[in-house]
């Protein structure tokens, strides 16, 4: 009689999470909608009806709803004013939160890093608004990886950055057919991706738009998640969307793509690998699949391939990285200040009368905060990866993939500058959490 008891109270406490979930998908989808509309319709849409939606189902979701709502929103962040969206999460997260428990390494590190980007003011150049804006970001990505807490949907997480991905990349093949037809992305060496530069976006909220080396971080991130995924369902969409994600990434013609996607599938299939035999049969397989794939793309974008292969013979690969990350060291080693606690993370260009932004994330980090502050961050991350492993003791090696390959790409570019990349660092870190032995750990299943 008790256990029938105990049976009726789980199946009504899971109607009533369906019954609040169905209107937080539909304003999701209505959320995409918008979306479309705006940047493919040219409809006018204020960013404050986003805000305003998104707002609504922070209040109608739990904490793990929440955090997929930010999940779907990640790879949208560039046309939703994101970082007001993530402020105003993380308000109603600590409201809804009865009590906050969290893994005490991470965590200091964290208060470590706000409090030296707070002492940054004295040096001028410091917009409180700014770190603000700064901190609500910050806190919301990093509180879901210190969270001792397990009550979170990691697949639904994964689903929600697949969806908002997908949105994404319809948003930009929608944009950049009003200047260009198909053809011209196959026969004119067009690179995917390329709507800051060719169609004039240069502010937050206007539309969804990236350079083609950023598009190449969200497609590496996705394929790689669809690996996973498959792994677990071996549902066949999932592969769809890997090839496509792939194909994708391959469009934008990111030389930092390529790298960082060779380097992530040949971990993916030797961490899968159980034996030396079977180490040695990934590696034919990966050598005979390279090879199928060039000889395809030599027969059918002979054109497209040339273009992107001229990207590797300039005199210059790195594209002047090397001579901004000189300029940084140069300069950091001539003060000491510099060196051990930084100038802060806003506008720490004009504080070293430069006019170019870092593109490597270490560096960034000892712009910023220096080598104290590249310590803290260094212990944050061990402190992130030591609370995967007591949340996922079982975790296999190839759920890390995506958060140490996304770790790696992130060093020929900006870090924690780039807001949307720290939850894309989140999305990652629920890879890592998801059971891949056949049984669903998801908070669904749990209630």
């Amino acid at each position: 009689m008790q256990e029938q008891c105990v049976l009726t109270h789980v199946k009504q406490h899971k109607s009533k999470r369906v019954f609040k979930r169905k209107p937080c998908l539909l304003l999701i989808g209505f959320i995409a909608a918008l979306i479309l509309l705006r940047d493919i319709g040219g409809m006018a849409v204020s960013r404050y009806v986003f805000i305003s939606v998104a707002a609504l189902i922070c209040l109608l979701s739990d904490k793990s709803r929440i955090y997929c709502l930010l999940a779907f929103l990640t790879p949208l962040a560039p046309g939703i004013s994101c970082t007001y969206i993530t402020a105003i999460a993380l308000v109603i997260l600590l409201c809804k939160q009865k009590r906050l428990k969290v893994q005490t390494l991470g965590f200091c590190s964290m208060v470590i890093l706000l409090l030296m980007e707070l002492f940054s003011a004295f040096r001028g150049l410091f917009s409180i608004v700014e770190y603000l804006r700064f901190t609500g970001i910050f806190l919301f990505s990093f509180l879901r990886m210190v969270d001792i807490n397990e009550d979170y949907d990691n697949i639904a997480m994964l689903h929600g950055y697949l969806f908002g991905f997908w949105m994404a990349m319809t948003s930009v093949l929608g944009q950049m057919l009003k200047e260009y037809s198909l053809s011209e992305f196959l026969l004119l060496g067009v690179r995917f991706g390329d709507t800051r530069q060719q169609l004039g976006i240069v502010s937050e909220s206007m539309q969804v738009s990236y350079n083609p080396n950023e598009l190449g971080f969200l497609c590496l991130l996705s394929a790689l998640f669809c690996l996973l995924l498959y792994r677990k369902s071996k549902k066949k969409w999932y592969l769809l969307s890997f090839c496509g994600a792939s194909l994708l990434g391959i469009m934008t013609q990111s030389r930092v793509f390529i790298l960082v996607y060779a380097m992530g599938i040949i971990l993916y299939a030797l961490f899968c690998c159980n034996s030396v035999k079977a180490v040695f049969r990934s590696i034919v397989a990966l050598a005979i699949g390279s090879a199928v794939i060039i000889h395809m793309a030599v027969w059918l974008i002979p054109e497209y391939l040339v273009s992107f292969l001229r990207r590797f013979q300039v005199a210059d690969i790195t594209n002047s990285r090397l001579g901004i990350m000189e300029y940084y060291f140069h300069e950091m080693s001539q003060h000491i200040d510099r060196l051990l606690i930084g100038v802060g993370l806003q506008r720490y260009q004009e504080k070293y009368g430069y006019l170019m932004s870092a593109h490597n994330a270490t560096q960034e980090v000892m712009i910023t905060w220096g080598l104290i502050g590249l310590l803290a961050v260094v212990i944050l991350f061990v402190g992130i990866f030591f609370n995967a492993h007591v949340h996922n003791p079982k975790a296999r090696l190839v759920q890390y993939v995506p958060l140490i390959i996304y770790l790696v790409a992130i060093q020929s570019g900006q870090g924690f500058s780039d807001t949307a990349s720290m939850l894309r660092i989140m999305v990652a870190y629920s890879a890592i959490l998801l059971n891949l032995r056949g049984e669903d750990n998801s908070f669904d299943s749990l209630k």
